[in-house]
């Protein structure tokens, strides 16, 4: 009766861990819609107003149009990651300068959005990618799983050597930076040189996966250490099921849910993806963000490894007095 009632439980908590991951995965991903999607438009603000109008009618908040005054300030705001896209209007025929390497489901959005406008209005519209995927990536979902390529074995490296190890603070932070050291360059090496599918900056790519390995490798070893398996696993939750899509994955953070997007943001999931793609694709731009969220959480585990941990009790030995005949 026992065995049963254990196995019972243990199918309850598959149960219950299989509805985390599937809710999780599929509620965020299953049907992506734009949210206050930033677009540049070279236009007077005028006239910007009427597109945002007519946007709006068809989907209210979707874009947040922001009028620019040249071409040249609106592409800078592109390449450094404050739009994700360009529209400059035009007599007859407009252009649309967008970048897939952003989201390429995003990128499709945005282009059928605004190819529809400028059918309605009766014009023509010239859509180029500024900023491409690599050829050896062309969905962008090399990122995607680039990321569990880093997240899975940090967190791995890190739960073995904190339960299996009895190595103190100091040699154990030192192990855990050996490991984050150590995933980078494989990750690097694999994705860069060995597939190409994320090429041309090694060097950042590299810092990033090194930032983004510590940072899941300290934060479970720190809870680990204090609250042993269990607490790793319950880490495990928090980054996994939750931080994997949460942080958009191939479709990017503007087109799931927005409170979703926000716990992301937060995660280091969520800051790994966004740093991978601009350093990869964006020669490095806005990384101050995902760079702190990281640092955020290597603080933190480092501040778990540095409280002491409480002294186990142990139960006095009883001895036996001597007996007198």
């Amino acid at each position: 009766m026992k065995d049963i009632r254990k196995a019972a439980g243990m199918l309850l908590a598959v149960a219950l861990l299989t509805a985390l991951f599937a809710g999780s995965f599929i509620g965020a991903m299953h049907k992506p819609q734009p949210h206050d999607v930033p677009v540049a438009v070279v236009a007077p603000a005028q006239t910007v107003t009427q597109i945002q109008s007519a946007l709006d009618a068809n989907a209210e908040g979707a874009f947040d149009l922001n009028a620019y005054d040249t071409e040249a300030d609106a592409r800078e705001a592109l390449d450094g990651r404050d739009v994700d896209a360009v529209l400059i209007p035009g007599q007859g025929a407009s252009t649309l300068l967008t970048a897939s390497a952003s989201g390429a489901a995003g990128a499709t959005i945005i282009t059928k959005v605004f190819t529809a406008a400028a059918q309605a209005q009766g014009t023509t519209l010239t859509v180029t990618d500024v900023h491409p995927l690599s050829a050896e990536d062309p969905s962008g979902s090399a990122m995607f799983f680039y990321l569990m390529s880093v997240l899975i074995p940090s967190l791995g490296g890190a739960l073995m050597l904190t339960v299996s190890t009895r190595l103190r603070r100091s040699g154990l932070v030192t192990a855990l930076t050996g490991v984050a050291l150590v995933v980078g360059a494989v990750a690097v090496a694999i994705a860069d040189a060995g597939t190409g599918v994320l090429p041309d900056a090694p060097a950042q790519l590299y810092a990033v996966s090194v930032l983004a390995s510590a940072a899941i490798a300290f934060a479970v070893a720190g809870l680990a250490r204090l609250g042993g398996v269990a607490a790793g696993g319950l880490a495990a939750l928090l980054f996994f099921p939750v931080g994997i899509p949460s942080s958009g994955g191939p479709v990017g953070p503007r087109y799931i849910p927005e409170w979703y997007a926000a716990v992301g943001s937060v995660l280091p999931p969520g800051a790994t993806v966004e740093a991978v793609r601009n350093a990869v694709y964006f020669d490095g731009a806005a990384l101050t963000r995902p760079t702190i969220v990281l640092a955020c959480w290597i603080v933190a585990g480092l501040v778990l490894l540095a409280v002491p941990k409480k002294a186990k009790k142990e139960t006095p030995v009883a001895v036996a007095e001597p007996v007198h005949a």
